[in-house]
C-alpha cells in the first residue's frame, strides 16, 4: 500500500475537488430534453468499497447479479438534486448477498431503506427456501430475519416516519389470498392491516405508505382484468380506485409531500413496453412523464427532493438508469453499462 504525506494527500484532495467542479459546471451547461453527454461512464466492479464521500447526501442503490448466485448492493453518489443538473458521482459496492451466507439468501427481490439511511429491509430467499424480509445495516451487516415463516413475503416499505415496515405475504394454505402486513423494525407489532376489505382484494400487489402514514396506495386487478390503482386507509376503509382506464397501472409511489403518485402504466398488455405517468391522489391531473420508445421503464423512485424521478429503462437488453425532471422536461442518464439493475431506491447517506 503506498502511504501518502500531508502535501500528497493535500494536493489529491484539491485535484479531486476541481474535477468535481468541472464535471458540474459541463453538466450545467446543458439545457432543455437532453442527455447529459458529459456524465462518467460508471462500471460497477465486485471490488470491495464502503468509503462514502462525506459531502454527498443522497445514493441511489440497487441490486445486481456480479457472480454466480451472488448478489451486489451498489450506490451511485447523487449530488445538486435542487438544481436543474445533479451531479453525478462515483459508484461504490456497499455489500454482498450470496446463497447460503449468513441473513439474506440470493436472490433479492426487492428493498427499502430506513429514512435515515442507516438501515435496510429486503425481500430475500431465507433458510426454508421461501421468500422472507430480513433487516440489516447499511453496511449489509447485522441482518435480522424479521419474519422467518413458512409463508412467501415480499415487496418491503418503509414508513416515512420509520416505525412500521409494510410487506405483502401469501399463506402456505388453499386460499391463495395476498395479505398486508405491518411489522415494527424491531420485529414487534406485526398486524395484518387492509382487514375489512381482505375479502374482496385477494392480490394485491405494490403497497406504499401515504405521506402521512395514515393510507396505503397498491395496484388490484378490476373486473376487466386490468391492473389499477387504489387508496386505502390502513384498515382498509374508505377505498378509491383513482385509475379506470383498459391498461395496466402498476407499482405506485407517493411523492412524500403527498400531492403525486408516480405510476408505470403498459399501454399494451404482454408486450414489454411501459412509460411512467403522473396522477394526484383524488385521480385528476394524469400526465405523461416518459413516451415514445417503446422500452420498458419502471422501479421508479421520487427523489428526496422531490423534483427528480429516477427508474430504470431496459432497451435492448440494456438496463440503465435515468434521472427525469417531475415535469418530463429534462433527462439525464445516469448509468452507461447492461448489467441488470432492480430495486432501484434512494439512500440518505448523511445524518
Amino acid at each position: 500500500m503506498m502511504i501518502l504525506n500531508s502535501n500528497q494527500k493535500m494536493f489529491s484532495l484539491i485535484f479531486f475537488c476541481l474535477s468535481l467542479l468541472v464535471s458540474c459546471q459541463l453538466s450545467s451547461s446543458q439545457t432543455g430534453r437532453s442527455i447529459s453527454s458529459s456524465l462518467p461512464t460508471l462500471l460497477p466492479t465486485s471490488t470491495e468499497s464502503t468509503i462514502i464521500r462525506k459531502d454527498i447526501k443522497y445514493e441511489l442503490t440497487y441490486f445486481s447479479d456480479c457472480g454466480t448466485d451472488i448478489q451486489c448492493m451498489y450506490a451511485i453518489e447523487i449530488g445538486c438534486l435542487e438544481t436543474e443538473n445533479p451531479c453525478i458521482g462515483e459508484t461504490q459496492l456497499l455489500f454482498k448477498i450470496e446463497k447460503d451466507g449468513e441473513g439474506p439468501n440470493y436472490f433479492v427481490s426487492s428493498g427499502s431503506w430506513s429514512p435515515d439511511g442507516q438501515q435496510v429491509v429486503v425481500s430475500a430467499t431465507g433458510n426454508n427456501g421461501r421468500g422472507d424480509i430480513f433487516l440489516g445495516d447499511w453496511a449489509g451487516k447485522k441482518w435480522t430475519n424479521l419474519t422467518n415463516s413458512p409463508n412467501n413475503e415480499w415487496e418491503p416499505v418503509w414508513s416515512l416516519d420509520g416505525q412500521s415496515i409494510i410487506y405483502i405475504a401469501k399463506p402456505d394454505d388453499s386460499s391463495g389470498a395476498f395479505k398486508i402486513i405491518s411489522i415494527s423494525p424491531d420485529g414487534k407489532n406485526k398486524s395484518q392491516l387492509f382487514q375489512e376489505a381482505a375479502s374482496s382484494f385477494t392480490n394485491i400487489l405494490y403497497p406504499f405508505w401515504s405521506s402521512d402514514n395514515k393510507q396505503i396506495t397498491f395496484t388490484h386487478s378490476d373486473e376487466n382484468g386490468y391492473d389499477q390503482i387504489f387508496i386505502a386507509n390502513l384498515d382498509g376503509t374508505d377505498i378509491k380506485q383513482i385509475t379506470n382506464q383498459l391498461e395496466d397501472h402498476i407499482d405506485p409511489h407517493y411523492s412524500q409531500d403527498g400531492q403525486w403518485i408516480v405510476f408505470r402504466k403498459e399501454l399494451q398488455k404482454n408486450n414489454n413496453t411501459s412509460d411512467l405517468y403522473m396522477i394526484r391522489p383524488d385521480g385528476t391531473g394524469e400526465k405523461a412523464i416518459t413516451r415514445g420508445n417503446n422500452f420498458w421503464k419502471g422501479e421508479q423512485t421520487w427523489s428526496p427532493t422531490e423534483n427528480w424521478i429516477a427508474y430504470v429503462e431496459i432497451a435492448d437488453d440494456n438496463f440503465d438508469i435515468y434521472l427525469i425532471r417531475s415535469d418530463g422536461e429534462k433527462l439525464i442518464k445516469v448509468t452507461k453499462n447492461n448489467i441488470e439493475k432492480i430495486s432501484l431506491a434512494w439512500r440518505s447517506s448523511l445524518p
